[in-house]
C-alpha cells in the first residue's frame, strides 16, 4: 500500500476553515494543527463541506465517560481552548458509510506543570448517497469572532 498526498492547506491569514481537498482515496490519514484566535471550543470536522445531519460520533475527553452525538450536522472535535493537534484515520469505500477514528491533544497552559488535554473520537459520515466520496476534509469553526490563525494547517495522505 503506497501513500500519496491527498491535499494540504496552511493558512497565510485568518479564516473560519482549513481544508484538504484532493482526489478521493479509500484510506486517509489526516493531521492538523489548529491555532484559534480566541476562546474556541467548537472545532468541527466535516466532509465535502456537507453540513447536513449525516454524522454520528462517540467520544471521550480526558478518559471520562463516553458521550455521543447522532444525526448531527458537524462532528465537534474541540476539547478546550488553545491550539489542537489532531490525527485521524478514515475509510472511504463507495457504497459504504465513511468511518473514522480521531485523536486530539491540546495544551492551554505553558510548561511541564500542566498535563495536556486529550480526546478520542470515533465517527461515521452517512451522506444521502453512499456513493459519495471524501473529496475534502475540513476543520470548520462557526464560533462568531474567532478564526483559525495563520499557520493553522491540515495535511492528508491517501491510499487505495
Amino acid at each position: 500500500m503506497a501513500w500519496a498526498k491527498h491535499g494540504t492547506e496552511t493558512l497565510a491569514g485568518t479564516a473560519d476553515s482549513v481544508t484538504s481537498t484532493g482526489t478521493a482515496t479509500k484510506f486517509n490519514v489526516v493531521m492538523s494543527h489548529l491555532f484559534p484566535s480566541g476562546a474556541d471550543t467548537f472545532r468541527y470536522l466535516r466532509f465535502n463541506s456537507d453540513g447536513g445531519s449525516f454524522y454520528a460520533r462517540r467520544f471521550s475527553i480526558n478518559g471520562g465517560s463516553d458521550g455521543t452525538g447522532e444525526s448531527v450536522a458537524l462532528v465537534n472535535t474541540g476539547i478546550a481552548d488553545g491550539d489542537n493537534f489532531n490525527l485521524s484515520y478514515h475509510v472511504n469505500i463507495s457504497g459504504e458509510e465513511k468511518l473514522g477514528i480521531l485523536w486530539v491533544i491540546n495544551s492551554t497552559d505553558v510548561g511541564a506543570g500542566t498535563a495536556p488535554s486529550r480526546g478520542e473520537f470515533v465517527l461515521k459520515y452517512a451522506p444521502s448517497s453512499l456513493t459519495d466520496t471524501l473529496d475534502s476534509i475540513e476543520y470548520y469553526n462557526d464560533n462568531a469572532g474567532v478564526d483559525y490563525e495563520a499557520n493553522s494547517n491540515i495535511s492528508a495522505l491517501g491510499s487505495d
